[in-house]
């Protein structure tokens, strides 16, 4: 996982079930006796209300990958949740990728114009990612602070 990401790790120990687990989370996964599917949730910058509007779409795509080669890439997006206010405008995004490209969920994101809090590299806003992180450690030292006390 990219170190600003967290979620489930899978781990296989016999070569024969690490193929079984890859052929399940490719994105032609009708070939192999298991079905998987990867979703994300990530929070961005915006109030998402144009992608509640749409509810759940399919944004599609070329997107460079790590050497800036165009890659074809789909994306299934539903925006959850949006917020105007404190502490920013952000909103809470499923993101269902159906291809397993580099960075795509962060690249079709942008594109709709709702990109990823902390985002560096694709559509990087550092006023904005420095206002979330001030937010973040504040709200890190509160619940601290509420622990110590209990």
């Amino acid at each position: 996982l990219d170190a600003a990401t967290s979620g489930c790790l899978l781990i296989a120990f016999s070569s024969q079930v690490a193929r079984e687990l890859s052929e399940a989370l490719q994105s032609s996964a009708s070939t192999s006796q298991y079905q998987c599917q990867k979703t994300y949730y990530a929070l961005c910058r915006g109030d998402g209300a144009s992608l509640r509007e749409k509810g759940r779409f399919v944004a599609n795509g070329d997107v460079k990958d790590s050497k800036g080669i165009k890659r074809s890439a789909v994306t299934e997006i539903e925006g959850l949740w949006g917020s105007n206010g404190y502490p920013r405008r952000c909103c809470l995004v499923r993101a269902l990728p159906q291809t397993g490209r580099y960075h795509q969920i962060r690249q079709h994101l942008g594109r709709e114009n709702y990109p990823i809090v902390g985002e560096t590299r694709h559509h990087p806003d550092r006023k904005e990612n420095k206002a979330w992180r001030a937010f973040l450690l504040e709200n890190q030292q509160q619940q601290r602070q509420q622990q110590q006390q209990r």
